[in-house]
């Protein structure tokens, strides 16, 4: 049983976490601003819309951009191995990044939102038996005061992207 409090919020010190995070990543000849940015971007249909995506200043305008995109006609079977591909390459390729999402071991990653996302992430649970949230895995913050329901694939990518980097590691 693991006794480490979980890291439940991608904010303030843990918002490096954050796809919205500063992480410049190196892909196809292209640099991305953040994760975020090549997200958006590899979802896109039409190139052009993609380049577009690359270049916009903030994460949040990527993210707005790419709801009004085109999307890839096989989006939903591809978007979690997609984000899975972009999360390793951000701490593959941002060595400080990854040093601070090894510090974080032995620690459940959610990412809790009040955005109400609860694929990528959780949104606190009322206990009132939503439709939705009798379907969704449960979550508790560190002082259990808050319970989380969501699926929470962000938080599962970061961990077992934290796994695979801390065994290679230990295997250099």
């Amino acid at each position: 049983m693991n006794d480490l409090p979980p890291i439940t919020s991608f904010t303030g010190e843990h918002a490096f976490l954050s796809n919205f995070a500063s992480s410049p990543i190196r892909h196809d000849g292209h640099v991305y601003l953040t994760a975020e940015h090549l997200y958006q971007a590899r979802k896109c249909w039409v190139p052009a819309d993609a380049a577009a995506i690359r270049l916009k200043a903030t994460p949040a305008q990527a993210k707005q951009f790419g709801r009004r995109a085109q999307i890839v006609p096989n989006w939903e079977q591809v978007k979690r191995p997609t984000m899975l591909r972009i999360v390793l390459a951000k701490f593959e390729q941002n060595r400080d990044l990854a040093e601070r999402l090894d510090a974080t071991w032995g620690r459940t990653l959610v990412e809790g939102n009040t955005w109400g996302d609860r694929c990528w992430g959780a949104v606190e649970y009322n206990g009132r038996g939503d439709r939705w949230s009798t379907k969704l895995p449960i979550w508790q913050t560190a002082d259990a005061y808050v319970t989380l329901a969501g699926h929470n694939w962000l938080g599962r990518i970061l961990m077992f992207v934290r796994e695979v980097l801390h065994e290679g590691e230990a295997g250099a």
